[in-house]
């Protein structure tokens, strides 16, 4: 009897290591699944035609990348292929001859299509909405052309009419009276009802991504996260992925799933989201990133998220989204996004090399995910030419709109003219056995300086200053300075020599050293997520529970690398943003800090509070201009002579706007004049 008992043990020993050994985790009830992909290898036929075009380009140099997996996706999303030759779109080859644009990414080494689907978009007398006017016949119809050019196809639906990312997630127009359990099933149906039209068309879809850029929810005002009280809205939006799942592998068994999220750089908030999806038990393989430097931090910050996040919760990661200008060449069909005014926030200079540079670098940081994690990457609309009507948004979808010009030209792989250009070629060369270029400094990115530094918090002058380098990039590199510790307030001119550039290292830069009683004055000591914390208090909100003030960590800061912002899509709000300063001298004292925002607001200001009740402000609302360069419109507002006797005092900026009315500060500074 004590034999068999023990044996009985045994085997149930023995099948539980077995079943965690399939999940492939110490914990049986965590969902792990291997990914490996097999791409076709078929001698397709070339598919040319008759029309040249003659443009020349100089060579790129582009370093090989170690230790890529050998599934590595070196994918595209190119959605508006169909949209552009609907308009007269021709696409080029290297030799400048027209040829299939899938073939053409092929040959170059793109092995992966990615296309969005929307559910409808086209208003009730069947006009477009705009970005390509993708339905799910259109997306078939380019995954049919990628497959035959040998490439794996990932569809990432929306489950929208139209673009869904962080700001706007809308529900369909034939969903809008649909009860949330309804949705779980019309979430189901439609991704059955998607992809059993590219089933039936022959096109095997290899991995699915069940929304985009879901960071705050999806269907929204149904699915979207109240961030105040989560725990429920996760609940249900772990539904909803899980109903795409489902939905999914109804179609495609073996079909790999992934959640898909903005802010590829920010680890707190993935590992808040996909917490929740732990919790909740959603069974997905894969998690997808959006990743643009001149958006979403440094590269570094995105290795950190990478790596963390994929040891954290057992998951393969990927950048679903990314991209780099090449050009500010003007175009009259195009109302470019990206200009060379955001170099120093992408670190990449605007040209062909700068871009393939770029490329290669998130390549790079993918590849370098521990365990062989990182999937590879997503290069965002290569193929969008500078058309007539081929924009981001038409009249039809009721959005401002840039009169259906192409936002997204200066950032593509085609010239403006459709010829490919050397930076296409990135996917092929990082798998090249060519002898590695060393990277070198060229020339200073500025060769004056500005720096103000906070006695205060004993503040030192940075030991490194930004450098243009032999492969278009801006890279940091040491510098030592004339004069680096201050004891005194003043304004301190000094020099620094940068060693090894090819021309002049010597850089100067005027130092203003002053004791700034704000703490964190520009909101680069706020952690690493998006949410306001303290020094900072949000004293009041509404609506209450939407991200409407944050911080921003993309191209509008005034200095370093973070900011206020403020701004809500579809309702007017009101915040109040304040922080208490305790033991202050008596004294006369004077508060600034820097605004850009958009005029529209019904009400932005800056306070202090002081002396037991005395309250000055300084009025923003008609003084700010809008949107561009950070000298010109970012606004200073000065409250002076204040005569301070109390030690504690509050100071704050208030602000209230109509939605799409946004705004930033940054720099705050509170000086004693005497």
């Amino acid at each position: 009897m004590k034999k068999s008992v023990l044996a009985l043990f045994i085997v149930l020993v023995l099948c539980f290591s077995m079943i965690a050994t399939f999940w492939g985790c110490k914990n049986p009830k965590e969902y792990f699944r291997e990914i490996k992909f097999s791409y076709g290898d078929n001698n397709y036929e070339k598919i040319l035609g008759q029309k040249t075009v003659e443009e020349e380009f100089d060579d790129i140099i582009v370093n090989p990348i170690s230790g890529l997996r050998d599934d590595y996706i070196m994918g595209v999303d190119a959605s508006m292929i169909a949209e552009v030759e609907s308009k007269g779109g021709i696409y080029y080859n290297e030799q400048g001859k027209e040829q299939d644009v899938f073939q053409i990414m092929s040959e170059n080494g793109v092995n992966f299509f990615r296309v969005r689907i929307w559910n409808n978009p086209y208003d009730k007398f069947g006009d477009g909405y705009g970005g390509g006017n993708l339905d799910a016949d259109k997306a078939v119809a380019m995954a049919k052309r990628a497959q035959a050019a040998n490439m794996n196809v990932l569809v990432d639906l929306h489950y929208s009419d139209f673009w869904a990312d962080p700001e706007t997630q809308s529900l369909p127009k034939s969903w809008a009276s649909k009860t949330k359990e309804e949705l779980i099933g019309e979430v189901k149906s439609f991704t059955v009802k998607t992809l059993t039209k590219f089933k039936n068309n022959g096109v095997t879809v290899n991995m699915i991504q069940i929304g985009n850029e879901i960071n705050n929810g999806m269907l929204w005002p149904t699915g979207k996260i109240n961030w105040n009280e989560p725990d429920a809205d996760f609940e249900y939006l772990s539904k909803l992925i899980t109903a795409g799942i489902e939905g999914s592998k109804q179609v495609f068994p073996d079909i790999y799933t992934a959640i898909h999220l903005a802010n590829g750089g920010n680890y707190d908030e993935f590992d808040v989201f996909f917490g929740y999806m732990k919790k909740h038990n959603v069974k997905y393989d894969a998690i997808g990133v959006s990743y643009y430097s001149y958006y979403h931090g440094t590269l570094e910050a995105l290795q950190n998220n990478l790596d963390k996040i994929s040891k954290k919760y057992n998951k393969y990661v990927f950048v679903a989204e990314t991209a780099y200008g090449f050009t500010d060449q003007y175009n009259p069909n195009t109302a470019n996004t990206y200009s060379s005014s955001t170099e120093d926030a992408g670190k990449y200079l605007t040209s062909i090399q700068g871009q393939a540079t770029a490329i290669r670098d998130v390549m790079e940081v993918v590849a370098k995910v521990p365990d062989k994690r990182g999937l590879g990457i997503f290069y965002w609309e290569p193929a969008w030419l500078p058309l007539p009507d081929v924009g981001w948004a038409n009249a039809a979808s009721g959005l401002v709109t840039t009169n259906g010009k192409n936002t997204w030209a200066n950032q593509g792989l085609f010239s403006y003219l459709g010829k490919a250009l050397p930076s296409l070629s990135v996917f092929q060369k990082v798998k090249g056995t060519q002898e590695a270029v060393i990277e070198t400094a060229i020339k200073l990115r500025n060769e004056t300086a500005q720096y103000t530094i906070n006695l205060a918090e004993n503040e030192t002058v940075p030991q490194t200053v930004p450098v243009e380098t032999n492969l278009d990039a801006i890279r940091q590199f040491p510098v030592v300075w004339s004069k680096n510790t201050f004891e005194q307030e003043g304004v301190y001119n000094i020099t620094g020599i940068v060693e090894g550039l090819l021309e002049s290292g010597t850089v100067s830069a005027a130092v203003t050293a002053m004791v700034n009683f704000v703490k964190d004055p520009s909101y680069e000591k706020q952690g690493k997520t998006d949410q306001v914390i303290a020094p900072w208090n949000i004293v009041s909100l509404t609506p209450q529970g939407e991200k409407v003030v944050k911080l921003d960590r993309k191209t509008d800061t005034r200095t370093g690398a973070t900011d206020l912002n403020w701004y809500h899509g579809s309702s007017s709000y009101n915040f109040k943003v304040e922080q208490d300063i305790t033991g202050l001298e008596s004294g006369t004292y004077e508060l600034s800090v820097y605004c850009m925002a958009l005029q529209g607001h019904t009400e932005l200001y800056i306070y202090i509070e002081y002396n037991n009740g005395q309250r000055l402000t300084y009025d923003l609302k008609d003084k700010v201009m809008g949107w561009g360069s950070k000298d010109t419109y970012y606004i200073k507002a000065l409250i002076e002579n204040i005569n301070i006797t109390s030690p504690d005092i509050k100071i704050g900026v208030s602000a209230s706007a109509p939605a799409e009315i946004w705004g930033h500060l940054d720099d705050w500074a509170l000086v004693k004049k005497s």
